[in-house]
């Protein structure tokens, strides 16, 4: 009898929940070929019966080479690519009642962060004296952080392309007023004495374009400005349930989501609805990342999550920044709209900057 493999698991649950009803493949003597995933997402649901195919000694090899061994090689470019970009919008599910990681790690590092509260006097005085009244919230979801500082009397400057419409669609006309906003508030010359990085960086699916982020939040960053950044960490039991299996009470938490060979640390999932990758890092990819742009990183691990506090910004690279502006302001949309305000981005960190890009 085969084992149960958490991946093969992942692909029984996502076709049951699809409606795909494929029959198991089965030995004479009653041993699975093919389709173990299927049976446990069956015995799982509790059902009594499940369709099989028996097959003989010599084609059960046949079977199992021919269902189990032959590879796919995925390639995401071009309009691939540009999918799992605007796939990594917020879902509405994921509401925040309480400041992420990213905002509570300058002061609170031990303790749970529903335990910090920006609306009590103690723990405003505390987090103004570290971070400053006058931020940015790079890649703000819902918006419900930013909303939270603001109600707390606290200038939040927030940036967010792909903002959900509530429907598990992306708005492009909220994308472009939000492009806006940020675009003038740069070209003013508008000072952040924070920015923050709140769970950005898992939802992006490439390297470079995490890098075109990063980037541009150092470019904004002086010599004493801080970035906090949080993302989901290796620990975490969403990515441990990949690579050791899931325990009794775990076993939901990667339902539907697949690790992918493109790089280390990645799933996808959603791929039902709009597929969207999920980075896990480890401290030391996460310090890589930030090292290339700052001269100070220092890493915390928090719970699941992961944090780097980042100063000391390296010099510009006009060109890169001019790159990472382009990408950034040029966002994919489904449809192949695209969000079309790379000229006001560069020129407004040109004016900023005072250099041409």
């Amino acid at each position: 009898m085969a084992s149960f493999q958490p991946q093969s698991a992942n692909v029984g649950r996502t076709l049951a929940r699809l409606g795909v009803q494929l029959p198991i493949v089965l030995t004479e003597d009653d041993a699975v070929v093919n389709g173990i995933g299927r049976l446990e997402a069956a015995a799982r649901k509790g059902r009594e019966t499940i369709e099989a195919i028996t097959v003989s000694p010599v084609k059960a090899e046949l079977a199992r080479a021919m269902l189990n061994l032959l590879s796919m090689d995925f390639h995401f470019e071009g309009d691939n690519a540009d999918m799992l970009r605007y796939g990594a919008f917020r879902r509405s599910r994921m509401k925040r009642r309480t400041l992420g990681t990213a905002y509570v790690i300058p002061v609170f590092r031990s303790r749970r962060n529903a335990d910090f509260d920006i609306a009590d006097p103690e723990h405003r005085a505390k987090w103004l004296q570290v971070c400053g009244d006058t931020v940015l919230d790079f890649g703000s979801g819902h918006g419900d952080e930013a909303r939270m500082l603001r109600e707390a009397g606290i200038d939040v400057t927030a940036f967010e392309p792909y903002e959900n419409d509530g429907h598990e669609r992306i708005s492009f006309d909220r994308g472009r007023r939000s492009a806006e906003g940020f675009i003038h508030a740069v070209r003013s010359g508008k000072r952040f004495t924070s920015l923050f990085l709140s769970s950005v960086l898992n939802s992006v699916p490439f390297v470079s374009d995490r890098e075109h982020i990063v980037r541009i939040c150092a470019a904004l960053c002086d010599g004493d400005s801080t970035l906090y950044a949080s993302a989901r960490s290796t620990k975490g039991a969403n990515w441990q349930c990949h690579t050791r299996g899931p325990s009794l009470n775990e076993h939901g938490m990667c339902e539907g989501t697949f690790r992918v060979a493109w790089e280390r640390g990645v799933t996808i999932g959603d791929l039902g609805v709009a597929p969207k990758v999920q980075k896990y890092y480890d401290r030391a990819e996460f310090r890589k990342l930030f090292l290339q742009f700052f001269g100070e990183v220092e890493i915390c691990l928090k719970s699941t999550s992961i944090a780097a506090i980042c100063r000391k910004p390296r010099p510009v690279n006009p060109e890169r920044l001019a790159a990472a502006l382009r990408f950034e302001f040029d966002l994919p949309y489904p449809g192949g709209r695209r969000l079309g305000m790379a000229e006001e981005a560069l020129a407004a960190f040109s004016t900023r900057l005072g250099v041409s890009l």
